[in-house]
């Protein structure tokens, strides 16, 4: 039976089978448009090292019945308040794109809140938060200038893009998010003391390589980066590395090995 016939009852929330014995939570925050599902083939690589939990905004998958958020303030407090609950343990928030804005955002609420705060963030596909926004004008665009920026960020299933009765299903979410990650505001704070790491793709036109490591000035903790071949959607077509690198940071992170 798959991952994805074990997920649990709609919810921002989504646990896997057989992972309740390890030692560290580790949070994913999705793309633009995605949901749990995206992480559902993560778990069985992960094995005892931590218990994946996946993570659901508004308007897709079991919550397709809700209106999709545009802002990424209303992101964090709806995964914000769904995750208060799960804290007793050491976690680790990863977040991809859209999901890295989230994902840091999180934790900064978290620590607003005098809440307890990720040992680890790992940020991947996605600018530092004071770093101008390259467009925002994407999700403005008519029907078919927008699929068409789906297709070049390579991040949609082409079943999906290619199937006007699903797009027209799923673009109110896809755009929400683009709205939310194009009309992002950051506001200074003090650094996180958490450790961050970023994760770039070679050849990622969004977010390079040399433009992730301004994440540095956003954690007084240890600082890491890692470049994987590939794209905007590294973490798709890199998946192996991708989540083994995820694993040596997590037992580095337990041990309090460096990062190498």
């Amino acid at each position: 039976m798959s991952y994805c016939q074990n997920m649990p009852l709609p919810g921002a929330v989504v646990r896997f089978p057989g992972q309740s014995t390890a030692r560290t939570r580790l949070f994913c925050f999705p793309y633009a448009g995605a949901g749990g599902a995206a992480f559902a083939d993560w778990p069985p690589y992960l094995s005892d090292v931590v218990e994946l939990i996946a993570l659901t905004l508004p308007g897709r998958e079991a919550r397709f019945g809700e209106g999709p958020l545009e802002s990424v303030a209303a992101a964090v407090q709806d995964i914000g308040q769904s995750i208060v609950g799960l804290l007793e343990r050491p976690f680790a928030f990863f977040g991809h794109s859209l999901g890295a804005l989230v994902a840091f955002e999180t934790a900064r609420w978290l620590r607003r809140g005098g809440l307890e705060s990720p040992e680890l963030l790992i940020v991947s596909g996605a600018l530092a938060p004071h770093a101008p926004r390259r467009s925002q004008s994407v999700h403005k665009l008519p029907v078919d200038s927008f699929v068409s920026e789906l297709r070049r960020f390579n991040g949609t299933p082409g079943q999906i893009l290619e199937n006007p009765d699903l797009m027209n299903l799923v673009l109110p979410a896809i755009r929400a998010d683009f709205m939310a990650f194009e009309n992002y505001t950051f506001i200074e704070e003090q650094p996180l003391s958490c450790s961050l790491v970023t994760f770039a793709g070679r050849m990622d036109r969004e977010a390079p390589p040399a433009d992730m490591l301004a994440w540095r000035q956003h954690t007084i903790g240890n600082f890491d980066s890692f470049v994987f071949p590939g794209e905007h959607f590294f973490v798709k077509s890199e998946r192996s590395a991708v989540l083994q690198t995820i694993v040596r940071c997590l037992k580095s992170l337990a041990t309090e090995a460096p990062l190498d």
